[in-house]
Order: C-alpha cells, then sequence, then structure tokens
C-alpha cells in the first residue's frame, strides 16, 4: 500500500452525521433513482472515470467553493431554496446540503482542478498537484466539510456566487430542458466553473476534504 493510500484510508472513517442525511432525505425530491448504498469507498469502485488527468482552473473570489450534481443548478426547487441575497452564507450551505451538494470556505485564489482516474479522486488546490499523493506526502492534514451526492453522473464545483446568477442559471436550465445535456455543461465551463462528468450509472457520492489552510480540496 502507497504511503498516501494508507493516510487517505484513516479519512474514509468520516461518518454522515444524522442530522445532514435527515435534511438530505427529508429536501431531496429530485433525485429519482437515489443514491449508491453499497459503502464502497469511492477510490476503488471500477475504473470508469474518464481521462487519467484532466485539468481545469477554477477561480474562487468569495471564499466559498461548492460541490454538487449537475441537475440541482437547473432544479427550481434547489434556487428557491437558495436566499436572495446570497449573504447569508448558512442559509446557502444548508440549502446545498439539503439538496446533496456541499458548500465550504476555501481561500481565494485560482484552483488547478485535477481529475486523478487511478485514485478516482478529483483535487483542487492553489498549487499544480496531479493528484491527492501530492498533498499528502506534502503532509497537509485533510479535513471532512461534507459529502456529496451524483445521480447524474456529473457534479459541477464552482465558486457560490454562480448560484446567484439568474440570467446563467435560467439558460443552463433552458439549455437542460431541451436535451441539451452536453450544451449546458460547455455554458457552465465557459461561465468559470468546473464541470466532471463520468460517475457511476446507478448514483454515486463521495466526501469533499479541505486542508488546514483551506488552500486545497479533495473530492473522493
Amino acid at each position: 500500500m502507497s504511503p498516501s493510500a494508507s493516510y487517505l484510508s484513516t479519512l474514509t472513517n468520516n461518518n454522515l452525521s444524522e442530522s445532514f442525511m435527515y435534511g438530505y432525505q427529508q429536501n431531496h425530491p429530485a433525485h429519482g433513482r437515489g443514491i449508491n448504498n453499497e459503502n464502497v469507498p469511492f477510490f476503488e469502485r471500477s475504473l470508469e472515470y474518464g481521462p487519467p488527468q484532466e485539468k481545469t482552473i477554477l477561480e474562487i473570489t468569495s471564499g466559498y467553493i461548492v460541490a454538487i450534481d449537475q441537475f440541482m443548478l437547473a432544479n427550481g426547487q434547489f434556487v428557491a431554496a437558495l436566499p436572495s441575497d446570497g449573504q447569508d452564507i448558512d442559509r446557502v450551505r444548508e440549502a446545498v446540503c439539503n439538496f446533496g451538494g456541499c458548500c465550504f470556505e476555501i481561500e481565494n485564489g485560482t484552483l488547478y482542478v485535477t481529475r486523478d482516474a487511478y485514485q478516482k479522486a478529483i483535487v483542487a488546490s492553489q498549487e499544480d498537484v496531479l493528484s491527492i499523493d501530492d498533498i499528502a506526502l506534502k503532509g497537509d492534514e485533510l479535513f471532512s466539510v461534507g459529502k456529496v451526492f451524483v445521480d447524474t453522473r456529473c457534479v459541477v464545483l464552482c465558486d457560490v456566487k454562480i448560484l446567484f446568477d439568474s440570467a446563467l442559471l435560467e439558460k443552463y436550465a433552458e439549455l437542460r430542458a431541451r436535451g441539451g445535456d452536453k450544451p449546458a455543461r460547455d455554458l457552465l465551463r465557459e461561465n468559470g466553473c468546473a464541470v466532471r462528468y463520468g460517475f457511476m450509472p446507478y448514483g454515486d457520492e463521495f466526501t469533499a476534504y479541505v486542508t488546514r489552510d483551506r488552500k486545497a480540496a479533495a473530492f473522493y
């Protein structure tokens, strides 16, 4: 077992809190297929995850990053649950959590978002790293900050301010309503989001982690 594999195995014991699960179950009506309950760690599943490395740049200016299933950005129930002005970050985080995503604090700046197929993971870091190995071997401690549930095989990482760009979300919803899933994803990418497609077709879930200095995050 590699040093990082041993290190990361200790992180998968973080259990989802009862309050989080209650919120998800009570307020998550849009997920029609349900989540995968096999309790198989995200990074141990079959390698149906695209190219070994796939990198994009994500700019954070609000101090908060969001990870959520692509469908939720077109879900009227989710949009309606967000506070109108976006200033109450606690309500924003609660809404994101209740609809299967997570929202957490991260340092402003440029994040290099790398998708590591070999570890079935996504890393977002201010340093241009290739995998969780680079974080773990540097000794940066990771802390669990939430769960992300993916039903439509695609997750979106974005600055929280994207959730309050009503014109963008309306156009995105229109494209999806017309069956234009790929053009809709391209629209998000053009507006600064990191979009990752290729998760398990029957539903997937993974945990979000952040480093102590909040300069890097990992999803696996």
